[in-house]
């Protein structure tokens, strides 16, 4: 047995070496959309993201912030994610080691080999690789998932022994504890339930058991209480802040986005099979179903069908118990997240727990056909077994070779190069408005963790309908021109606006972004409209008209091109457009597309870097963002047809043939179109 062990042991680390070493090769470098840049900006200023944040992960990337090792820091966290994903591939391949040798009853060696194998096979699969090199809590979801399996499977071998309560204490305190993680294994509660009862069915009636499974989860769930005094500190990132306890419950609910928890199983936001449930097998099919030459990669699958089926027949208790976790991580997610058609963000991150238990199934099966071919006597047994170590030993690596090129981010700095070329096009002192994600929180890591234009404020307009952010806003450095009191603030809500007038006076005619040869009067009358339901304003108009107020053109005031124009719909008027983003100036007469500063800020001062780079996987986020620069600069060749500067046209083309080649980054037919006519108008006559 101590054998057994030692060899389990040993299977498990060098699947994590092998498997940690692939994940630091291809991590990213750097920042990358999304949560890769909201969790490291998280980790970096101890800070509070919105709910359900993460704030295990975000101590933990404290933590790893701290250490004077490997630069840049986004670069160091994503290998900290590399090393939670190895980590997690060890246990799968050390729990598969432990179920086959505890059904099979097999001493070889065989096992463990096999068990590396199904490590390999789950750390080279698309999500857990895909996750695997940046720094989010999804990884640590699944790292949660095999430990929660693991103490159960300890429970299970020890259910009959007084000190049994150990193992069921810390299940359920691994429950309360991944309630700061991102609550995806809170869907395999009632699986863990269902395993006690199929393992010991009196125990619902054992009082001390119950007092181990309310202790253990009350404790792990008291650790989500520490969010109160990381937001009382006030940090830079402290999205809405659960700074008292009615804060708390509002952020740990998630009423910002619903409330209830998001429970909301029915009705369904859109068809269950056709959408919701294909969903899941399209993660599934992504994982281990591969329309390429790899015919290999349509076995796992397969296998685990195979261990479903022998697990049950061998331990029908056990194999049961196991079928409903994975039942309750796959179905159960599909059932409660009720995914809307055509939703913005894949959720492939909620099912990574399902890939973790069907693992454990692969494994299994792989085993259950060895020992088949155990029984198989004389040169038919001995072809048959070299056959299927070969084929143990092709599947991990045919996914690695199908995988690698879509999983190396490597050369991948999209999105730190994105936030620079934003940020470095801006004036001094220049208050940025932006509207998502992927145009703020890059920007946010870039000027903290980086110091990049720490000058810029950075203004993001959704959540500036929130007093909590408005008042963040005007506490940060450099901040905001405000003069809003804190009742003032408070007081702010949607309501009906008549349309009126605001005289801003101009004191820095120099700074007002427009041409000195034009007659720029000493006072800019704004007209203050609403085309938004009924003449209602936001919260955010109110803000704005403030600052504009207040300002009085002292500061440079963009709108990214990412700003929905159907947000400050008064403010559009007063806006030229200089590249990434659109000035605010106080005439409504100015030349509304200035030829001369996008030009300037696109074609020399922007670094597109790799995004011409075939040899660079371009993924669909980077390739939407890259989009914003193609769109600039066919808009930069449209207006220069139309002063007749055909030449200037033709450079501009170019250009983005050299630069951003749209065989590449894939434009919608509009933008195709438009390239084309602008290029049979270039053309010498």
């Amino acid at each position: 047995m101590k054998q057994n062990n030692i060899s389990a042991w040993a299977g498990s680390s060098i699947a994590g070496l092998v498997a940690f070493t692939v994940y630091a090769f291809t991590a990213y470098r750097t920042i990358c959309w999304w949560d890769g840049a909201h969790y490291p900006l998280a980790a970096y200023t101890l800070g509070v993201d919105a709910p359900p944040g993460s704030l295990l992960l975000t101590l933990l990337g404290w933590a790893i912030s701290k250490l004077p090792i490997v630069k840049p820091l986004a670069f160091r966290l994503n290998l900290f994610a590399g090393l939670l994903a190895a980590v997690t591939a060890g246990i799968v391949t050390w729990l598969v080691s432990q179920i086959s040798r505890a059904d099979k009853a097999d001493k070889s060696l065989i096992p463990g080999l096999i068990s590396v194998a199904t490590g390999m096979t789950f750390a080279f699969s698309t999500t857990i690789w895909k996750y695997a090199v940046q720094f989010t809590p999804y990884i640590l979801t699944a790292l949660f998932t095999t430990m929660i399996i693991a103490v159960a499977l300890a429970w299970w071998r020890k259910a009959d022994e007084r000190d049994s309560w150990k193992q069921l204490f810390f299940i359920f305190l691994l429950f309360g504890l991944d309630f700061s993680v991102h609550r995806t294994n809170s869907l395999l509660f009632p699986a863990a339930l269902v395993w006690m009862f199929l393992r010991q069915p009196k125990i619902f009636l054992n009082m001390k058991m119950w007092s181990c499974i309310i202790g253990g989860l009350v404790i792990g769930l008291a650790f989500h209480l520490l969010l109160i005094p990381i937001s009382v500190r006030g940090p830079f990132l402290n999205l809405f802040p659960p700074d008292t306890l009615s804060h708390f419950w509002h952020y740990v609910s998630l009423k910002a986005k619903g409330g209830g928890f998001l429970l909301k199983i029915y009705p369904r936001t859109s068809d269950f099979v056709k959408v919701q449930f294909s969903d899941y097998l399209s993660f599934f099919s992504n994982n281990y179903f591969f329309t390429s030459r790899w015919l290999l990669t349509l076995l796992p699958a397969g296998f685990g069908l195979l261990g479903i089926i022998s697990s049950v027949r061998t331990n029908w208790r056990k194999g049961l118990g196991l079928l409903v976790f994975y039942l309750c991580a796959s179905l159960g997610a599909v059932i409660y997240f009720n995914l809307p058609a055509n939703y913005i963000r894949p959720i492939d991150r909620h099912y990574m727990p399902s890939l973790v238990i069907f693992s454990l199934f692969i494994g299994y099966g792989f085993i259950t056909l060895w020992q088949w071919a155990l029984k198989i006597n004389g040169a038919l047994g001995k072809t048959i077994r070299v056959l299927l170590s070969l084929l143990f030993c092709l599947i991990p690596i045919s996914l690695f070779v199908v995988n690698y090129y879509t999983h190396n981010r490597s050369n991948n700095n999209f999105t730190e190069q994105y936030a620079r070329n934003q940020l470095t096009c801006l004036p001094q002192n220049a208050i940025l408005l932006t509207n998502g994600d992927n145009d703020t929180f890059p920007l946010w890591y870039m000027q903290l963790a980086e110091g990049l234009r720490t000058d810029v404020t950075i203004v993001n307009l959704p959540i500036s309908n929130t007093n909590w952010y408005i008042k963040q806003l005007v506490k940060r450095g450099p901040g905001i021109p405000l003069s809003l009191l804190g009742s003032e603030i408070d007081s702010l809500s949607p309501r009906k606006w008549k349309n009126t007038i605001i005289a801003v006076p101009i004191e820095k005619p120099s700074e007002t972004g427009l041409d000195p040869a034009f007659n720029i009067p000493d006072t800019v009358k704004i007209k203050i409209e609403s085309t938004f339901d009924g003449q209602v304003m936001m919260p955010v108009d109110f803000v704005m008209i403030d600052v504009i107020k207040t300002n009085r053109w002292k500061r440079p005031v963009y709108m990214a091109i990412t700003v929905d124009e159907g947000t400050l719909t008064w403010l559009w008027p007063y806006t030229k457009f200089e590249g990434m983003a659109y000035r605010v100036v106080p005439t409504k007469d100015s030349i509304p597309f200035d030829c001369p500063a996008v030009s300037h800020s696109m074609i020399q001062m922007a670094n597109y870097d790799k995004a011409a780079d075939w040899d660079v996987y371009l993924d669909e986020d980077s390739q939407r963002m890259l989009n914003n620069y193609l769109i600039i600069l066919l808009m930069l060749a449209d207006a220069q047809v139309n002063k007749k500067d055909v030449s200037g046209c033709d450079g501009t083309l170019e250009f983005i043939d050299k630069n951003l080649p749209l065989a590449r980054l894939q434009p919608n037919d509009e933008y195709w179109e438009l390239y084309k006519r602008l290029k049979s108008q270039c053309q010498p006559q």
